[in-house]
């Protein structure tokens, strides 16, 4: 879309030239010079020369505009996969939980640090397609921060108990997590370039002045912290 825009302005330009110098070379007369043939027809040649400006100007605003707008589609599309995944991390987190629950009733500490992690920190966002704001975006990072923050925990619980270790559904769980920290993470890169193309579009020539009377946003992007493309692994002993 960026090339089309560029193309549309150097097809105005000349389209301009051609619409002024055609009707003034259509009234020319054997005889005449520049200024006898401007004054008869200066204005006719004023008038097609903004007439062709008028309709590539608008040409190239459109363009520019759906090409802005499909970015912040792309955006919205990116965000969803991200708040996809981190439901299913903020589902995986309360049954991991449950699965050692019963490891740690008899011991205080560990048995805060379950409760703890079968909170699973802030929820995560909304799944819409609808380009986030700065604040929805902080708000998912703090999400999966406090997700990824409550696995670590529970990790720790079971580093001090083998039996837990080797527990077939608690491994299933991790599994479970691990294979969707993994699909976090490409969606997070998919966002995270989406928001950054979305920047350069507004930011540059010529989509900022469009940018700014279409009010699109800059977008902010998704931290890493949390987002994690791998987590500790406890293997099952024996």
């Amino acid at each position: 879309m960026r090339r089309y825009a560029f193309a549309a302005v150097a097809a105005l330009l000349l389209a301009v030239v051609a619409a002024g110098l055609v009707p003034l070379l259509a009234g020319w007369e054997e005889g005449d010079d520049l200024a006898h043939a401007w004054t008869r027809r200066g204005p006719v040649a004023i008038g097609a020369a903004g007439g062709v400006a008028a309709l590539f100007l608008l040409t190239w605003l459109l363009l520019v505009y759906n090409g802005l707008v499909l970015v912040r589609n792309r955006v919205g599309r990116a965000w969803s996969l991200v708040a996809v995944q981190l439901q299913r991390r903020h589902a995986l987190v309360p049954a991991l939980t449950e699965c050692a629950r019963g490891y740690a009733q008899h011991e205080g500490e560990l048995q805060e640090l379950v409760t703890s992690a079968r909170l699973g920190g802030a929820g995560p966002p909304p799944a819409g397609e609808e380009a986030p704001d700065a604040t929805s975006v902080r708000a998912g990072t703090e999400a999966a921060q406090a997700q990824a923050r409550a696995f670590e925990a529970l990790v720790a619980l079971a580093e001090g108990h083998p039996e837990l270790r080797a527990d077939t559904v608690f491994a299933r769980l991790q599994d479970e997590i691990v294979d969707t920290e993994d699909r976090i993470a490409l969606a997070r890169e998919f966002f995270n370039d989406s928001v950054t193309i979305m920047r350069d579009r507004v930011r540059t020539f010529p989509g900022f002045l469009v940018a700014r009377l279409g009010r699109f946003p800059t977008g902010e992007l998704f931290a890493a912290d949390g987002l994690e493309r791998a987590v500790p692994r406890v293997e099952p002993v024996g």
